[in-house]
């Protein structure tokens, strides 16, 4: 390589580029990269000076962070180029034609000043947090953050042990810490509780991501599918913690239960590790066994051991015995179905009726037993007895 070449190529080992993944804090990020490479080929302009690395590129953060591939393009701006040339070119003059790296610290280049690296070929991408493999990589930012180019995967690493990542694009942020990426995603992130007990990983389908490096939240978008053991949640978009298991799915959030035969439908819906998925916004619960339906406003469920809890326009209809009961507040079980229903509860079945403070109904083999509390405030249109 010609003197040229080792002064620029000094220059350019001093240049404060940010590591996209470095697993520092803000204030912890190194300032510089180390990048050797086997040719370098410059072109000066007035404006852009370009390098055109070859032969095998690597660039090395002292953090650990590090990108390798097959070739590579650095634009800078040309004055910042001269000016860090003058004082290698004194550096090399006093040293006796060694690579004045001392002198090129003392001269900082700018992420401003670098307005275009690329990286092809191979490319691979590894810090504390995991490694990142793609056809192309490049920046437009000095180095903060980094674009793929086709399909680009991701393994976590340390805290992010059992992340992985693939998508059509993938753009690491340095300053924000995360990972994003679009066109076909699909994520599998750490085993956490399963809503059938014991622990399961968490498989993803989605058309976009964002994940947190530090936090393990992920947000999803494009129609996401999330599974996790027998168990789904689908919505237009679904925020998942890897570290908590927290499901929260919004926008006409559909949940399967395929062990319970449970179905549910609503605007909103989460599930976490208690055990418990909330549904919220015009809820709908359908069982498999029966095609028992239960909507209101708002409902919690425990699919281990089938509990329920409805509030706001309850109504629950039981087909089988031509049932229909409505409430304002509904406790009961849709395993053994059974329940409390208060708030003016009314239970009807064709042209009859029961009214009361409360109603407990509880199935016992082919029949529904149906008991009516609530003293002066009871009504019947007919012998309760008839339910059974």
């Amino acid at each position: 390589m010609k003197l040229s070449h080792y002064i620029f190529a000094a220059i350019f080992l001093a240049m404060p580029v940010y590591a996209a993944l470095a697993a520092a804090g803000a204030r912890d990020v190194p300032r510089r990269y180390r990048i050797d490479c086997g040719k370098v080929r410059i072109e000066k302009g007035e404006e852009i000076t370009t390098a055109n690395l070859s032969g095998g590129v690597s660039l090395v953060s002292r953090d650990g962070a590090a990108i390798t591939a097959a070739e590579g393009i650095v634009e800078i701006v040309s004055r910042a180029v001269d000016s860090g040339l003058d004082t290698a070119a004194e550096s090399a003059q006093t040293q006796a034609g060694a690579r004045p790296e001392n002198a090129a610290e003392r001269r900082e280049i700018s992420p401003d000043d670098v307005k275009y690296i690329e990286l092809s070929g191979a490319v691979t991408m590894t810090s504390t947090d995991g490694v990142m493999k793609c056809d192309a990589i490049f920046s437009t930012d000095g180095g903060r953050t980094w674009q793929t180019r086709g399909r680009a995967s991701f393994d976590g690493k340390g805290e992010n042990a059992g992340v992985k990542l693939s998508a059509g694009s993938v753009k690491f942020d340095s300053a924000k810490k995360t990972v994003s990426g679009g066109g076909g995603a699909t994520v599998t992130l750490p085993a956490t509780d399963s809503p059938g007990g014991g622990k399961s990983p968490v498989n993803v389908k989605a058309g976009g991501f964002t994940y947190g490096l530090k936090t393990g939240h992920v947000t999803l978008t494009g129609s996401p599918v999330v599974t996790q053991g027998d168990s789904s949640f689908s919505a237009a978009t679904i925020e998942y913690s890897s570290k908590t298991g927290d499901v929260v799915a919004k926008g006409g959030a559909r949940v399967k239960f395929p062990a319970e035969k449970i179905e549910a439908s609503a605007a909103t819906a989460t599930y976490g590790k208690d055990g418990v998925a909330r549904f919220k916004g015009g809820v709908k619960v359908t069982q498999a066994d029966g095609g028992n339906v239960l909507t209101s406003d708002a409902l919690d469920y425990t699919p281990a051991t089938g509990a329920v809890k409805a509030k706001g326009n309850v109504m629950l209809a039981i087909p089988r015995e031509n049932i229909t009961l409505t409430a304002g507040i509904l406790d009961g079980n849709l395993k053994d179905e059974s329940g409390a229903a208060k708030e003016n509860p009314t239970l009807k079945r064709a042209g009859d009726y029961v009214k009361g403070e409360e109603i407990r109904f509880k199935r016992r083999g082919e029949k529904i037993v149906v008991e009516v509390l609530g003293g002066d405030k009871t009504e019947y249109s007919i012998d309760p007895e008839s339910f059974e």
